[in-house]
């Protein structure tokens, strides 16, 4: 009987160290908090940008936000993950632009020698300056407060 207990005990000691470590485990992939929601609008030579990618790139370090333009020129940023937001700071600010529908996996062409290229239409062509990709060299800058303005509108000329 002795024997038995002790496997029970030790099954159920082993059942709850799990709980415990899945607990904690789990704790770490919840929604992460201090992002404030941020969303705007990206222009070029007045008219909405599809398919931008808008990344805040903290002055200080730490962790971007990013996002896509939508057909409208609209987007939403996301930090730990897609539409959660920014964290306050200070931000410089890139945005980068191609043809392709980045929202969409590539598409591909089987030729002679079985070998995946991508098709005509998935090589990337940007329409805008090649400064506003680069975070240093686009003059676009962001200041996110908890209390300050949480739309960011970008107009980009040539």
């Amino acid at each position: 009987m002795k024997t038995r207990s002790r496997t029970c005990w030790s099954s159920a000691g082993v059942a709850s160290a799990l709980l415990i470590v899945a607990v904690v485990a789990l704790s770490g992939c919840g929604e992460k908090t201090g992002t404030i929601p941020i969303s705007g609008k990206v222009t070029y030579q007045g008219k909405p940008l599809a398919n931008a990618r808008v990344t805040f790139a903290p002055k200080a370090g730490g962790r971007p936000a990013d996002g896509i333009t939508n057909v409208d020129g609209q987007y939403k940023l996301g930090t730990y993950m897609a539409g959660d937001g920014a964290l306050p700071g200070d931000y410089s600010v890139a945005i980068s632009h191609s043809d392709v529908d980045v929202t969409k996996p590539p598409s591909t062409e089987i030729t002679d020698g079985a070998v995946y290229e991508p098709m005509k239409e998935d090589v990337a062509k940007s329409k805008i300056p090649a400064k506003y990709q680069s975070p240093a060299q686009s003059g676009l800058k962001a200041v996110v407060e908890a209390s300050g303005p949480k739309v960011f509108d970008f107009a980009l000329v040539d």
